[in-house]
């Protein structure tokens, strides 16, 4: 799991690495405080979630998440510490996944984060179908059966196994 971190508070960065190798002891963490560099680190990096600022020093996180919806649908959670509804309202209609406001809470941010990443791969991978040896993971339809019998599975399930067949 790589995770692209794009703040300008170190502690924040911080804060966010240490959710990430606590639920993923393997996660790689890149960061930058440059908005003006992410595009390129997508690119090169080839991160599987991006955790957006919106208050860059060099650049609205907001024209960052558009340019970078030009060339990417990597998964964005905004993070921000705007009061108003308006920003993160038009971070999702520009394409972000999620919201988490300043300050946050780890939990909050992982729960965020562990949703947004299976729904994105199921989505890469809709009308994908896997099967072997009687099991058959339809991904499109969300079905699962063994031996020709559906089985029942929780949403944490369903992701679970959406994401483990996709990857």
């Amino acid at each position: 799991m790589k995770v692209l971190v794009v703040e300008d508070s170190k502690e924040v960065v911080e804060a966010v690495e240490l959710c990430c190798t606590i639920r993923w002891p393997d996660a790689e963490v890149v960061s930058t405080d440059r908005g003006l560099a992410v595009a390129s680190l997508v690119e090169t990096e080839s991160p599987d979630i991006v955790i957006l600022d919106l208050g860059l020093p060099d650049v609205d996180g907001l024209d960052v998440l558009q340019n970078l919806r030009k060339t990417s649908d990597v998964p964005v959670i905004i993070l921000t510490a705007r009061a108003g509804d308006s920003s993160r309202v038009k971070g999702l209609e520009l394409g972000g996944d999620d919201n988490v406001v300043k300050p946050f809470s780890p939990a909050e941010l992982l729960a965020r984060m562990n949703a947004v990443l299976p729904r994105r791969a199921a989505a890469a991978h809709s009308g994908k179908v896997v099967a072997q040896d009687g099991l058959h993971i339809d991904i499109g339809s969300q079905r699962v059966r063994i031996d020709g019998k559906d089985v029942s599975l929780t949403p944490a399930e369903w992701n679970l196994l959406a994401y483990l067949a996709t990857n």
